[in-house]
């Protein structure tokens, strides 16, 4: 019954009678069975929206009673105006449900018939039905800085090498591991000159296991997309970008949810990369001027800002050369050295933003 709570048995015929509430009302078993009757099924979740094959049922229709059975489905979870309407009442031991619509639920309605004081008895419905397949989605797709890549996190690069071999014969793109297994999912970041790293998040609404496919081409391309790896399993990839000219690039992701063979049912989702710098060239050194014991060193990079510069006298400790600005932070910077000591060796070293290092003598006489 749709009330919650009998609060009150009475003496009757031929059984007893009782009260509810939540909602108050009061109930009588007649002395005769209903001919009639019907049962409606919850609305049953099929997660995604789907197709519904076939009902299948458990019981007793001989003897002249009858089990009838209607369908209608829907996208929400309380049917609404939204659902579709209730199909004509259809008999057998399996019916199909072929022609009901696509929904995520579905709800099922018995009509029983009796016949000569038997009734009908229904003990088992099963609905059976398959999830439509839905494209992956892509949540996320980033490069991290320069020269950080990603290892397991039990990986000790004191006890294993690591180093790749030149030339892949698959291609130019060299990567730095091969594919994770299940147990070793957990990674930690290393740092290894040269390499650049790609990392994105993909989920499939149905479940399934994604493959990756990555691809590049020059930023100011519009030609195809090249290569980079087919059928890659791991969410990230680390590979060896001095391959690459200096320059600025985009990669695109892609990601299928199906093997290539099952192209009837698969389903993809792409992304494209911000553009990505590509820098192999070091800083170089421009104009070299003295004054009162004071250097004025101008230098430049063609791609990157400078990120950090240091000099050192006769191989002794590197201290820090100072902007004359003030803030070490541009691509064309002048430093002022102040070497407190006379030497017969002075060199400066420079580091842009992509981890490209120069050390430069300035030793007098040896300067451009």
């Amino acid at each position: 019954m749709d009330e919650r709570q009998v609060v009150a048995l009475l003496d009757d015929r031929p059984g007893p009678a009782f009260a509810t509430t939540n909602a108050a009302a009061l109930y009588r078993i007649a002395d005769q069975a209903e001919r009639q009757g019907s049962y409606t099924s919850p609305a049953l979740d099929a997660e995604q929206i789907s197709r519904f094959g076939t009902l299948g049922w458990q019981g007793d229709a001989t003897q002249g009673t009858r089990l009838e059975f209607s369908f209608r489905s829907g996208m929400s979870s309380e049917p609404d105006a939204t659902w579709s309407a209730w199909t004509e009442p259809q008999v057998g031991e399996e019916i199909s449900l072929s022609d009901l619509p696509s929904g995520r639920f579905v709800q099922w309605r018995a009509d029983f018939s009796a016949a000569d004081g038997r009734s009908p008895l229904l003990s088992e419905v099963t609905v059976s039905f398959r999830q439509a397949n839905l494209p992956p989605v892509i949540k996320s797709l980033s490069v991290l800085d320069p020269g950080q890549i990603l290892v397991p996190a039990n990986f000790n690069p004191a006890q294993q090498a690591y180093e790749p071999a030149h030339p892949n014969r698959d291609g130019i793109f060299t990567t730095v591991k091969p594919v994770i297994p299940e147990s070793q999912k957990r990674l930690k970041p290393l740092w290894k000159r040269g390499f650049r790293t790609l990392r994105w998040k993909a989920e499939d609404p149905n479940e399934d296991q994604l493959a990756y496919v990555l691809s590049f081409r020059p930023v100011d391309s519009d030609g195809e997309w090249l290569s980079v790896i087919d059928d890659l399993r791991q969410e990230h990839y680390s590979f060896d970008s001095t391959v690459l000219p200096d320059g600025r690039y985009r990669f695109r992701l892609q990601v299928f949810d199906r093997a290539r063979e099952d192209d009837q049912e698969r389903k993809s989702a792409e992304e494209i990369s911000e553009p990505i710098l590509v820098d192999h060239s070091t800083p170089i050194l421009g104009e070299v001027s003295e004054s009162d014991g004071t250097l004025r060193v101008i230098v430049e990079d063609r791609w990157n800002p400078l990120r950090e510069a240091v000099y050192s006298v006769d191989g002794q400790e590197w201290r820090p050369a100072i902007p004359a600005d003030g803030l070490l932070d541009g691509r064309r910077e002048t430093l002022l050295l102040h070497p407190t000591e006379q030497g017969s060796l002075l060199l400066l070293r420079l580091t842009d933003a992509a981890f490209n290092v120069v050390t430069i003598d300035l030793t007098r006489g040896s300067r451009p």
